[in-house]
């Protein structure tokens, strides 16, 4: 695991090879080079050029900028901690607070949080910082175990077993706070069994709309590629559906890395070399990902690891491959061999830089993490239920924004329900006024049978519990993503090619 000294008695001069040096010294160098003129090329923006020193030790390269860009521009999001005592909570919470892209919520006792950051020497505070929910006294008891218990009520939850759980399960509290909107995101799982969250998170947060599969993806840095493994933590024995989802799921979230996915569905059979269960079910999964995504996804299957990795390799086998190039995402036949594979190559060959687990088809950004993460993995994580949150809300409104604009009788009808009133005839398939149109909206088409396609979705964010407002105008719409940056992360968060 990584071990971050603590300055004290012990570590009064820090080791010249310490990363958290690099964020401070190079800043104060640098200005002290433009102070005295020696500079030729002063820095005008400190915050981009301290958030890029950051990468070097917090973000795990290239690999995690398209999400801590994206995660940047949603300010203000409310990411609950359910182990706040963790030292390594407590410290990567530091960093999500200097890198300015969360407001995070401690589960955990007040004077136990306030000690460990004396000890740990931290300068964040309790109440300016970060929130502190104390599992003892908190205003919102009532209203979470009362609404756990009508939850369960069929499940053998008595409001006393309520009552008593919603002081004493960390896990379950976040979950219930993200449940009732008191959140935005959820990180557990620093302690205990990775199933016994995932129970709790099935039970309160349950799947999204229309999925019918949790998944667990790891995200691994290896050198000279990145691969990313699912399912790594929950379906034991996955069907050929299952794995058809989770596939697609997968897919969905390499894209929020910037990343093009390439997917490999892997077994002990190369493209029917053999003819065992299992081989069938992923050659069928493979059948059902391209029918799933139209075909626009890169996807084979089956087919062995070398097979996967190697285009010379698979091209011998099946010369007529629709996979290109070497695959970075490799579905599993089960949990048995994405698990393995994973802790093999991360030992062996990642040097432990991972990111992970990433819960796929949630209902809401919930993360559960296992014993072993790192503060960095904790950092990275935090980041990704950022962006998922995010995506979340645009999803959300984009829905409702579907249905408003679906009760108009006309296509012209409908695309004036959205702005207010009707586009200019020389953009005949984008509903926006020409002043509108830019990259960072993109492009929305109405179809005659009334489905809705759009690259980049034209919404703004309202604060929770409001209402999307109906025939919104674009200029309203252009001022508010003007005034909060949210345009320039939406194309990180994978939006394009979605269809409603």
């Amino acid at each position: 695991g990584e071990k971050i000294a603590s300055f004290g008695p012990e570590y009064l001069i820090p080791n010249p090879f310490d990363p958290r040096l690099i964020v401070k010294i190079a800043p104060a160098v640098a200005q002290a080079a433009m102070d005295s003129g020696v500079a030729t090329r002063p820095i005008t923006d400190w915050d981009a050029y301290r958030a890029k020193l950051s990468e070097f030790v917090y973000h795990t390269g290239v690999g995690m900028r398209a999400i801590f860009q994206a995660a940047r521009q949603a300010k203000g999001k409310r990411i609950i901690f359910a182990e706040g005592e963790d030292e390594r909570v407590l410290r990567a919470v530091q960093i999500v607070i200097e890198e300015k892209f969360a407001r995070p919520m401690l589960i955990g006792r007040p004077a136990v949080i306030e000690h460990r950051l004396e000890k740990a020497k931290l300068r964040i505070k309790p109440g300016v910082d970060f929130d502190i929910v104390n599992p003892e006294s908190d205003e919102r008891y009532r209203e979470c175990w009362s609404t756990y218990h009508k939850l369960m009520v069929r499940r053998g939850v008595t409001p006393a077993i309520a009552k008593e759980a919603m002081r004493r399960k960390p896990t379950l509290i976040g979950s219930m706070l993200l449940k009732l909107g008191y959140a935005d995101g959820l990180i557990c799982g620093m302690t205990g069994q990775y199933s016994h969250h995932m129970g709790v998170i099935s039970q309160v947060i349950g799947k999204r709309p229309g999925t019918n599969t949790l998944a667990a993806m790891n995200y691994l840095m290896l050198p000279g590629r990145s691969l990313f493994i699912c399912d790594t933590h929950i379906n034991e024995t996955p069907n050929a559906e299952e794995i058809a989802e989770m596939t697609v799921m997968a897919a969905e979230q390499v894209k929020r890395f910037g990343i093009n996915p390439k997917v490999a569905l892997l077994s002990h059979s190369n493209f029917g070399s053999g003819n065992s269960e299992s081989s069938r079910k992923m050659g069928l999964a493979a059948t059902l990902v391209t029918a799933m995504t139209n075909g626009e996804l890169e996807v084979d299957g089956e087919m062995h690891g070398d097979s996967a990795l190697s285009e010379a390799v698979r091209r011998t086998a099946h010369p007529d491959s629709t996979l290109n190039g070497e695959a970075n995402l490799l579905i599993m036949p089960n949990l048995d061999a994405a698990n393995i594979a994973y802790n093999l190559l991360k030992m062996t060959a990642g040097e432990g830089v991972t990111i992970g687990p990433i819960l796929l088809g949630a209902a809401r950004p919930v993360h559960v993490l296992t014993s072993t993460a790192t503060v960095r993995r904790l950092v990275n994580m935090t980041a990704i239920a950022v962006v998922n949150s995010s995506m979340a809300a645009v999803i959300s409104a984009a829905e409702s924004l579907c249905v408003v604009v679906a009760k108009a009788t006309s296509w012209a009808e409908r695309r004036k329900a959205l702005f207010g009133f009707e586009p200019d005839p020389a953009y005949p398939l984008a509903p926006f006024h020409p002043e509108a149109v830019n990259g960072m909206i993109g492009e929305v088409i109405w179809h005659e049978d009334g489905r809705v396609d759009f690259s980049v979705i034209p919404i703004w964010f309202e604060p929770p519990g409001r209402p999307v407002p109906a025939g919104a105008r674009a200029q309203e719409i252009l001022a508010y993503i003007d005034a909060t940056g949210v345009a320039a992360g939406l194309p990180a968060l994978g939006l394009a090619h979605a269809n409603h």
